[in-house]
């Protein structure tokens, strides 16, 4: 699917607007590890540690889709969170640049995985070990998607330039 110049600029202006939510949840994620770090080791610190991981792969998701949206016109039915990112992998040959690689994708696929149990808790705790782990690797993951986003811009942009 070819975009006009019109569709290229609102979906840059539309993922820079994400890109902004993102950043936002992974400022207030870094506040929640700070309390923590400092000695915060009520459920509710570990519950709201978990909401803002939860929050940026929301936002993220967010992003993918529009992605999806713009260019393939097709969200797929089952299993469409984890077929979403996988996407982002692609280079869709005429049509969009890949957004993610490999190691980026695993690294967002942690987060994607955690968002689908941190959304199925309702009688357990969040296991604080398990997810210290994962905020360990939360600031690669923004970093890694971070660079993504910066690169991946120029290059739609550039698919205009190309028609």
């Amino acid at each position: 699917m070819r975009l006009t110049s019109d569709a290229v600029s609102a979906l840059v202006s539309q993922l820079e607007k994400e890109f902004r939510s993102i950043e936002e949840n992974w400022d207030l994620n870094t506040v929640a590890w700070e309390r923590i770090e400092h000695g915060a080791d009520h459920p509710l610190d570990w519950a709201a540690l978990g909401y803002t991981l939860h929050a940026a792969y929301t936002a993220m998701e967010n992003y993918f889709l529009r992605v999806v949206k713009a260019f393939e016109n097709d969200v797929p039915r089952e299993s469409w969170h984890r077929e979403v990112l996988d996407r982002m992998q692609l280079e869709v040959s005429g049509v969009r640049p890949a957004l993610l690689d490999r190691d980026s994708t695993r690294l967002i696929d942690e987060l994607r995985a955690f968002r689908h149990v941190f959304r199925s808790l309702y009688d357990e705790r969040l296991d604080p070990e398990r997810l210290a782990l994962l905020q360990r690797r939360a600031p690669t993951a923004r970093a890694a998607f971070a660079r993504a986003h910066e690169a991946f811009l120029p290059k739609v942009v550039a698919l205009i330039e190309e028609q």
